[in-house]
This record gives structure tokens, C-alpha cells and sequence, in this order.
């Protein structure tokens, strides 16, 4: 299930750096820009937990659990 879940918010990530990229450097896009570099923002931090919970031990594993 997180594996879906990092891979759909890699794609995501994909289409925002485009939409980020292909708006032109004018003052009337200041705001558009703005608002997709925030997503962009949250999209790598969500990736960040999914994947500290993807690779982190399971806690009923005993054998892999963290002291």
C-alpha cells in the first residue's frame, strides 16, 4: 500500500516541477508560481514520511527493533 502511495506522489511531483517550469517569469504569475512551488513543498515531505514508514522495521518484528 505505501509503495502505491510513494509512486503516485513521485508522479505528482513530476507534474508540479512541469506546471512549476512552464510558468513564465512575469509578475502576474508571481502567485500561480507561489502556490505550486507550496504543493511541491508539502508533495516531498509527504514523500519523506512515506518513506521513513516504508523502510522503518515493523515494532512486532523483535528481532529488528530499534533500541
Amino acid at each position: 500500500m505505501l509503495e502505491k502511495i510513494l509512486e503516485r506522489l513521485i508522479e505528482l511531483e513530476c507534474a508540479l516541477d512541469d506546471a512549476y517550469y512552464a510558468i513564465p517569469e512575469y509578475d502576474c504569475n508571481s502567485d500561480g508560481k507561489s502556490n505550486i512551488d507550496g504543493a511541491r513543498c508539502s508533495v516531498y515531505n509527504l514523500k519523506d514520511v512515506i518513506c521513513l514508514l516504508y523502510t522503518s522495521p515493523s515494532p512486532r518484528d523483535a528481532t529488528l527493533s530499534r533500541m
